[in-house]
């Protein structure tokens, strides 16, 4: 797998930094700039979307991780 992201990846990083702005509200807005970045990071592992969608849901469902974070 290439390192390089493509359209629907960095789409794919948008949807995945849009959900973790629903859980936290402080979270940054996500931009393309921002998107990218992720998309960078996720592609070096192969992580693909519905892996990162549940690993938001489970960061956010964690009872035991500190709330000020």
């Amino acid at each position: 797998m290439s390192n390089t992201p493509n359209a629907t990846q960095i789409a794919d990083a948008a949807k995945v930094l849009a959900k973790v702005k629903a859980h936290d509200p402080g979270a940054s807005n996500p931009d393309r700039a921002v998107a990218l970045a992720w998309a960078e990071a996720f592609a070096v592992h192969g992580l693909e979307l519905r892996d990162l969608l549940d690993g938001v849901r489970d960061l956010f469902a964690d009872d035991k991780r500190p709330r000020d974070r």
